[in-house]
């Protein structure tokens, strides 16, 4: 497998939970990355975000024939 360095950066803007969410996964095609937004501080966006960051990186791994 090949070796990655990734830095993420996020930034709260003023609310009080952070729901931005990112999702990472090695594939034979390469690194796969996704990121998703939070919903605004409206409740469930955190768990929104970090469900949907699995649930793509998942299917588009699988996609990929990992």
């Amino acid at each position: 497998m090949s070796q990655f360095s990734v830095s993420i950066k996020s930034n709260i803007g003023g609310r009080q939970e952070n729901q931005d969410c990112y999702a990472m996964k090695e594939t034979a095609a390469g690194l796969l990355v996704g990121v998703c937004d939070g919903m605004g501080g409206m409740a469930g966006g955190r768990v929104a975000a970090e469900r949907a960051g699995r649930r793509v990186t998942g299917k588009l791994a699988r996609l990929g024939g990992d």
